[in-house]
């Protein structure tokens, strides 16, 4: 089968600033897609491209065998729906009218609408004016006018950033429907648990550059050297605190350290070794030398930020532990 994306070399220059530095895609129909990456890594200018919204400084891209050019830009609109990470509506609309506005535009009937409206779970705020929406909602909105015409490929920015986890749950099982469907879907995303919970296919890309890609299982295996261990603690004094950064620093097995305050824990990532029962008691022992109390102990096999501050440095978001 054709790819249905299919993007070779490509780069974009803003100025002095290259945002994408060389990226090549190939994603077949029916695929749901995550590119994942922290905020500033290319991920919002890969899709406007992607959808007609920027040029690119260098570089091929194809959708449906076709580039973006004005003889194939109707065509090609007519193929994708679009569900951006923030949309303004009129304030002074209900989500209905919203709704008959677009099918007006994409020529589509009253009881797609209908049908629309009602896979979002909006039927109750069918006649609430949209300024009168929490975020969630206005998010499915979003979403519903962006497959209301039924396009073949589905573009989504970052779809839950800022949502509640309820709101975000919402979102992520109208995706799972509509990965039944057969569409293909590129999802950008620096959440790593909504890559793992709905991709196909992953790509995680760093400062314009593609660092990984492939299954969950194919990354995960490809980089399952490191074992991470997780530390509960009841209280540190500053002391203390300054101690263990005294003591992790000079550790050489030691691959990377977090120290999260506000949740009471220590995480090491280590390399793994097969002596690991004897690497985690004399951890225990090296903090208890710091007369922290400990109370709980996990071990974790490597997850995709895992994964991405081997190859970067960096983590995906800071703030997801």
């Amino acid at each position: 089968m054709n790819p249905i994306i299919e993007v070779k070399n490509l780069k974009k220059r803003f100025k002095d600033f290259w945002a994408l530095k060389g990226i090549d895609l190939e994603i077949p129909p029916g695929t749901f897609v995550s590119v994942l990456g922290p905020n500033g890594a290319g991920k919002t200018t890969l899709l406007e491209i992607l959808e007609g919204l920027q040029k690119p400084t260098e570089g091929v891209v194809k959708l449906f065998q076709r580039e973006w050019t004005k003889e194939n830009e109707k065509f090609l609109k007519q193929k994708i729906g679009l569900c951006l990470q923030e949309t303004r509506f009129i304030d002074k609309l209900t989500v209905r009218e919203i709704m008959m506005v677009f099918s007006s535009i994409y020529d589509v009937s009253k009881s797609r609408v209908d049908e629309v409206i009602d896979l979002l779970n909006l039927n109750d705020k069918k006649d609430t004016y949209t300024e009168n929406l929490s975020g969630g909602q206005k998010q499915r909105l979003a979403l519903a006018i962006s497959i209301l015409h039924e396009p073949e490929l589905l573009f989504l920015d970052e779809p839950t950033t800022g949502l509640d986890p309820e709101a975000r749950k919402n979102i992520w099982d109208v995706l799972m429907y509509f990965k039944k469907t057969n569409k293909t879907i590129i999802l950008t995303t620096h959440y790593m648990e909504e890559a793992q919970n709905l991709s196909d296919y992953i790509y995680l890309i760093n400062q314009g550059k593609i660092v990984a890609q492939g299954t969950l299982n194919q990354i995960l295996q490809q980089y399952s050297k490191f074992v991470s261990l997780v530390f509960h603690y009841d209280q540190m004094a500053l002391s203390q605190k300054q101690k263990l950064h005294r003591l992790l620093q000079k550790d050489q097995e030691l691959f990377q350290f977090q120290l999260f305050e506000h949740e009471k824990k220590i995480k090491l990532v280590l390399k793994e070794t097969k002596q690991l029962m004897e690497i985690i008691e004399n951890w225990i022992a090296k903090l208890k030398k710091l007369r922290l109390n400990l109370y709980d102990l996990e071990i974790h096999r490597p997850n995709l930020n895992d994964v991405f501050l081997y190859l970067t440095g960096t983590n995906l978001k800071q703030e997801s532990e």
